[in-house]
């Protein structure tokens, strides 16, 4: 859903064995693949999407994922796990109102006479979409199944083996569809007995975005309530051993809708759990982009990923900034690569109007940087430059413009980019001691070439020579600030000084001068900045 996925690289389901596998079943022998949703009767292709990592990752044992599409595009999507004694928690709604989402409204609709919790949702591209969560649930020597759908997830009832679908689609159609077709199967093996129903919520998370060092939240309340807390499980880095707890206070609306910011510096990762009158209401969760290693096993060892965060770091409007800063050490002969997600779940950032890239960094070696965007399918055609590094640690800054693609001589298009790889080349083919540190990454609507430009410390004088009392003064400054203006006679001697408030950019300063002019210096807080020397014309 955060871009075009290339379905001639996923494998095609076939339900035809599916279908053979259900038949004369237990309930408590079942499997996950059996009773996957089957709508490709209706036109639809259906392909296997199931993400990789997530049984690493989570507690689901095992992961499925089908896109059903027409023409290659995505109509619906069924994505379930199968976790043991417990639920899993990170269903659409939770995750997707931090990914730019809105919770549109949540309602319970009946199919074959039981009761599902039904979303409707505003997804990031201005979408509507209509979802779903339910989990069948199965115990040896017990003769039906369980199902529960709850907006809550700690409300659900743990069993011992849990089948937890999300389906989520454009149409309520379609989303009735696949409940019904899961519905069909396993009622065709045993009864299914709901052991608990949903409570609709009376406040909730409508939208959230991360902005900076703050979450921005939109909560909706239909209580007289106006007061109450966020309970936040941290986890302040991707490599912190524990989660940190703390409380936010906030007030709110009676029967509206208020903002609450939530204050996260360059946390990494939270559980946000909204408490109102004493009773949980909503919880949501928030995931800042992953940084992660990657790199070849055969060639490389890894003897270290760290990643800190950093409490000192001042931040501006005019960057994008990428949160906390992590250090490498590896012995490879070929490369070692660094991976920063822009945003949580890999979702796009448009970074339209921004100029360039600028970190900290320090170990040797070429780094080769990628920018990947979500329209390129192609990973060789991505957007690449290169930086040697120095040993120390030292600034760099790189126009957008420097970065290249294989395929086209265009300039990049940001408006799509998910994530950002720095790979450290070793060049030799001999392993070697890598230590890589990468800091204070960010993209910044400042140009490089006017930014040197201003650094350039040129003054201009007129009229030179000078033929009355007066003079007009030009010169630029890299940034805003109060400056010393000194003009002296040929001796040396000062003979006006004045302050001068610089705004960044272009300044203009009259000066008034008289016989001996010799040179005109602006000094900044001390120090010699440049100078310009002009003559008095007798």
């Amino acid at each position: 859903e955060n871009g075009p996925v290339d379905y001639s690289k996923l494998p095609q389901v076939q339900f035809s064995d599916v279908r053979n596998r259900v038949q004369g079943t237990e309930p408590s022998s079942i499997s996950l693949t059996s009773i996957m949703p089957d709508i490709t009767s209706k036109g639809y292709v259906a392909y296997n999407s199931s993400p990789k990592d997530l049984t690493s990752i989570t507690n689901a044992k095992e992961v499925l994922a089908f896109d059903f599409t027409a023409n290659k595009e995505v109509k619906a999507v069924a994505f379930a796990t199968k976790t043991l004694g417990e639920l899993y928690d990170h269903t659409k709604p939770i995750c997707d109102r931090l990914k730019g989402a809105t919770l549109l409204g949540v309602e319970t609709v009946k199919v074959q006479g039981l009761e599902f919790i039904k979303y409707s949702i505003k997804n990031e591209n201005g979408q509507k979409e209509y979802a779903t969560s339910f989990t069948v649930g199965t115990k040896t020597g017990r003769p039906d199944f369980s199902l529960q759908s709850i907006y809550l997830t700690q409300d659900y009832a743990n069993d011992e083996t849990m089948y937890n679908f999300q389906l989520w689609a454009g149409s309520t159609s379609l989303v009735t569809d696949m409940v019904a077709d899961i519905l069909t199967k396993i009622k065709a093996i045993a009864p299914v007995n709901v052991i608990k129903s949903s409570v609709l919520p009376t406040t909730y998370v409508e939208s959230g975005k991360r902005e900076g060092q703050n979450i921005n939240l939109v909560v909706k309340n239909a209580t007289p309530n106006t007061s109450g807390y966020f309970k936040l499980e941290d986890k302040a880095t991707e490599t912190a051993a524990s989660s940190v707890v703390r409380n936010i206070p906030f007030t709110i609306n009676a029967n509206g809708k208020s903002n609450v910011i939530i204050p996260m510096d360059d946390k990494y990762e939270s559980t946000m759990t909204m408490y109102v009158g004493g009773e949980v209401k909503d919880v949501v969760y928030m995931s800042d982009g992953t940084w992660a290693v990657d790199y070849n096993k055969a060639t490389t060892v890894l003897s270290s990923f760290t990643v800190t965060n950093d409490s000192k770091r001042s931040y501006t409007a005019e960057e994008y900034p990428l949160f906390r800063n992590v250090e490498l050490k590896a012995n490879s002969s070929d490369f070692v690569s660094v991976v920063k997600l822009l945003r949580g779940g890999g979702a796009t950032a448009d970074l339209t109007g921004y100029k360039g890239l600028k970190f900290s960094a320090s170990g040797g070696y070429n780094l080769h940087v990628t920018l990947v965007k979500n329209g390129i399918v192609d990973y060789r055609n991505q957007y690449a430059a290169d930086v040697q590094l120095e040993l120390g640690q030292q600034d760099y800054y790189v126009s957008l413009d420097n970065f290249k693609s294989a395929s086209t001589s265009a300039k990049i298009d940001a408006k799509d980019i998910t994530s950002i790889i720095f790979t450290v080349e070793v060049g030799t083919g001999r392993n070697s001691q890598i230590t890589t540190t990468i800091a204070n990454v960010a993209f910044t609507k400042e140009d490089l070439n006017y930014l040197s430009s201003l650094e350039a410390k040129e003054l201009a004088l007129y009229p030179n020579p000078v033929t009355g009392n007066r003079i007009t003064v030009n010169f630029s400054s890299a940034k805003a600030a109060e400056l010393s203006l000194r003009v002296t006679d040929m001796s040396g001697k000062v003979i006006t000084l004045k302050q001068v408030q610089a705004v960044k950019g272009m300044n203009t300063v009259q000066v008034p001068v008289s016989t001996g002019l010799k040179a005109v210096h602006i000094v900044e807080s001390g120090s010699y900045c440049f100078s310009r020397w002009c003559r008095y014309q007798v």
